[in-house]
């Protein structure tokens, strides 16, 4: 049903999903508050730049499977052994790594990955995901003194995994985890992509965040030279002849209301299809044909043109207590590094000393 909901959102994109019940400790999945939950990492390749007919998913993880732990991570990785548009081979593995103090788990994570990737000597491939660790000289900024340890060596695991598979890092311009505690003020790059055999020297990374306040990463996107990947497969046209209709862009914007304004023809067309009047495959068809008229007509009606999001001053999601918190450590900092000074305090300085009580 998931897979199903996702296929839905954009039928130019080809959707793979791998989901599993984590159980293990290996995990730190916190106090059993998520034991026992299905977990999924999911892909969307677009059909014009990927052969979805040609792409397939393989397992990751054969030295798990002869141990008999490959069960307890499943969920977290994703292969896809995919085919361009213009036929060329690569790789695409999406990984959700286990946290920090899952340091055997992480291990057991990076030491199957690096075995398949082995396999894939010479081939063009690419990872990414939340590796839960922060690459070589990466941000890492107002964590507990009691986690660095664990930090440390989780951030070592996956510099081990790129010295030992030769992947470059490529990450995001700035935090792509912040806490959601409101005393928790942390905040991290954790989310990373990671090429093979890529000669493309232009990726750059970016972090926007979306979604509710629960959501405590960012969405970081990583763009590659359309000519790395090769040509597009170019559009062709209708069975009369005629071009294709646009696609619509920006089509989660609408979906709310492309939903209500299409869900009677679609109740309708599954009674239909379900009493013989029309044949389940007609029915999908005009259901489909009637979404993407109803989706044309209301971006016609709203306009193309979708606001630009300025980037944020601050990272997303901060509470006024942790931006108070911040502006509090700032204070302290200012005021330690004014004490025994000889230099006059500025305004700002001194608004600074008054905040924590610390003028005399």
């Amino acid at each position: 049903r998931v897979k199903a909901a996702l296929e839905a959102l954009d039928s130019n994109y080809a959707v793979h999903l791998a989901r599993g019940k984590l159980k293990s400790k290996e995990h730190d999945i916190g106090a059993g508050k998520l034991k026992d939950r299905d977990w999924a990492v999911v892909t969307f390749l677009h059909r014009e730049a990927f052969n979805s007919g040609k792409t397939v998913e393989r397992e990751w993880a054969q030295g798990m499977q002869q141990q008999g732990a490959e069960r307890q991570f499943r969920g977290r990785v994703l292969w896809l052994d995919a085919v361009t548009a213009s036929g060329k081979a690569v790789w695409i593995a999406n990984v959700h790594m286990p946290t920090a103090r899952a340091l055997d788990g992480r291990q057991r994570v990076f030491t199957a990955l690096q075995a398949r990737i082995a396999e894939k000597k010479g081939q063009m491939g690419m990872l990414g995901g939340d590796l839960n660790a922060a690459g070589h000289g990466g941000v890492r900024r107002n964590y507990a003194a009691g986690s660095a340890h664990i930090n440390i060596n989780a951030d070592g695991q996956l510099w081990e995994f790129l010295q030992m598979t030769g992947g470059e890092l490529h990450s995001a311009n700035a935090a792509t985890r912040v806490g959601l505690l409101s005393r928790d003020v942390s905040e991290a790059q954790l989310d990373h992509l990671v090429t093979w055999n890529i000669a493309d020297e232009r990726i750059r990374g970016s972090a926007c965040w979306v979604g509710g306040d629960a959501q405590d990463h960012a969405q970081v996107s990583f763009c590659v030279d359309e000519k790395t990947l090769g040509e597009n497969r170019p559009r062709g046209g209708g069975a009369d002849g005629q071009d294709r209709q646009p696609k619509v862009k920006n089509f989660r914007e609408i979906a709310p209301e492309l939903n209500d304004s299409t869900e009677r023809k679609a109740g309708r067309l599954l009674v239909e299809s379900k009493t013989g009047t029309i044949d389940a495959e007609e029915a999908m068809k005009a259901c489909l044909e009637n979404r993407q008229s109803a989706a044309r007509t209301l971006r016609s009606k709203g306009g193309t043109s979708r606001r630009k999001v300025k980037g944020p001053k601050r990272l997303a999601h901060r509470s006024a207590r942790q931006n108070r918190i911040v502006a509090a450590q700032a204070a302290t900092e200012t005021a330690l590094k004014l004490r025994g000074g000889e230099r006059e305090i500025t305004g700002v300085e001194l608004a600074c000393l008054r905040e924590m009580d610390l003028e005399e």
